[in-house]
């Protein structure tokens, strides 16, 4: 009975299972904030469109945020953090339906990367900060972003979410 206690999250008639969750969560930025004056958590996603609420919660305790956030995989980075964060990077893959831009998604799906694909007239790929698009980018070039992305980012790749 107590083992199964402390896998979950209780809020008024709610009982959240964060490790459960964790583990259907897709590789994203995740964001979760606190405000104790209202009591109110909100867990947004910005998986590159913009920050989006997944949910929120009113009248929880700062305690249960904190193991909620903690079960979720999030990290605060002060004693007590009102916010609580995991980063991924993103990639977006504009696919103009051709082998060189099906093969840039399967690279990035056999190393981890997270991405999006947007049918686009002319395929290329934008790493949060710049767009490398054919003609100008090769396959070649595109392909040595994708694998120094998922190398840099290797650690935070094995992690869920």
């Amino acid at each position: 009975m107590m083992r199964e206690f402390k896998n979950r999250v209780i809020v008024g008639d709610i009982i959240l299972f964060p490790k459960i969750i964790r583990e259907f969560l897709v590789k994203s930025h995740y964001f979760l904030t606190y405000d104790p004056d209202t009591e109110r958590l909100k867990l947004n996603v910005n998986h590159g469109s913009g920050g989006q609420v997944l949910f929120e919660i009113r009248r929880i305790s700062y305690e249960s945020v904190t193991k909620l956030a903690k079960d979720l995989g999030l990290k605060g980075e002060s004693e007590a953090p009102l916010i609580w964060e995991k980063w991924n990077p993103i990639l977006c893959l504009h696919h103009d339906g051709s082998k060189k831009a099906e093969m840039l998604r399967i690279e990035m799906l056999k190393l981890g990367v997270p991405h999006t694909v947007h049918q686009c007239e002319v395929f290329g790929l934008i790493d949060g900060q710049c767009l490398y698009e054919s003609p100008m980018w090769s396959v070649k070039k595109i392909l040595q972003i994708i694998r120094k992305v998922a190398k840099r980012y290797k650690e935070s790749l094995t992690t869920k979410p």
